[in-house]
């Protein structure tokens, strides 16, 4: 961390040499090979965070997320690194909110989020193995597999560019197989703004089909809370790995609120997915949210929930 200040380095210029130390690269590709082959998700401790400044931290993380693959722009501003803090409690963008989250998939093939302000009470993460909920939909309801495999259209939020459809011209699968490896993507609230937004009822088997693949997501066998500590870095396959959020409790200076750092990677080489898995039509099929000039995130227009 010494050299990356000596040579004024931000999160814009650093790059995952200036963190890649002999015990580092062995870590970080232990970690990697977990993410992409085994669990799909695993918290690391240990980072004393009162050691550094805010900026320091962000210097830190995003040297080491760089080893999982490039970042991604997170929303129409263009951050690559995300502060997922209370900054919008009316935004459909719920990383701004203190708003409970459902279990849900992001935007990118590798999602990291680094605690470093817990709030006064409430906000754990919660996980869910994305390839578990679909083997058990598999044998008790094959029949709404195939539906939740057909997919459904999606809303962009007024995040896509001006010469883009607002809802996705294609459907999206929930469940999709490519060269073997099952991949899934996962945002209720955006499948039903898209349906009112195109006039149309969600109902029949493809509302009881999300309806099933939220009960199977949330029993107790499935999904799991975990409180992140000051300092943990939760690293998770996006792709395989659901998460959600509880709603929580600040204190009344928002400045010492709670706060995570939060990266999209999109990894070297890329998973092999259906191009229809990714929501936004971007350049040469790269992940995230692209910047638009313009274009405000997530307004509370584009949410179907109560804020």
């Amino acid at each position: 961390m010494s050299a990356c200040k000596a040579a004024g380095k931000t999160i814009e210029s650093v790059v995952k040499d200036d963190f890649s130390s002999p015990s580092i690269v062995e870590t970080m590709s232990s970690i990697l090979e977990d993410i992409r082959r085994g669990a799909g998700l695993l918290v690391a401790r240990g980072v004393d965070a009162e050691k550094y400044t805010p900026q320091e931290l962000e210097i830190m993380y995003m040297g080491l997320g760089l080893h999982f693959g490039n970042a991604v722009s997170q929303s129409s501003y263009g951050d690559l690194l995300g502060h997922v803090a209370v900054r919008d409690k009316t935004s459909a963008r719920g990383y701004t909110s203190d708003r409970q989250l459902d279990l849900h998939t992001d935007s990118a093939e590798i999602i990291c989020l680094m605690c470093i302000r817990r709030s006064t009470s409430g906000g754990e993460s919660v996980f869910a193995s994305s390839l578990k909920i679909r083997d058990i939909i598999a044998v008790e309801r094959p029949d709404l597999l195939k539906v939740l495999e057909a997919g459904y259209p999606y809303h962009r939020r007024g995040e896509e560019p001006p010469d883009a459809e607002p809802v996705t011209p294609y459907r999206i699968p929930v469940f999709s197989t490519t060269n073997g490896l099952v991949s899934c993507r996962y945002v209720r609230e955006i499948i039903e703004v898209a349906y009112r937004d195109l006039g149309k009822p969600l109902e029949g088997t493809e509302k009881e089909a999300l309806d099933y693949f939220d009960e199977v997501a949330n029993r107790p066998e499935v999904a799991f809370d975990y409180q992140l500590q000051t300092g943990d870095m939760a690293w998770m396959n996006n792709y395989q790995i659901l998460h959600a959020r509880r709603s929580f409790v600040n204190p009344d200076d928002l400045s010492n609120g709670r706060l995570l750092y939060r990266l999209w990677l999109q990894d070297f080489p890329s998973r092999p997915m259906c191009k229809e898995m990714l929501v936004y039509q971007n350049p040469q099929g790269r992940q995230g949210i692209d910047p638009q000039e313009d274009r405000p995130v997530g307004l509370a227009k584009y949410s179907t929930k109560n804020h």
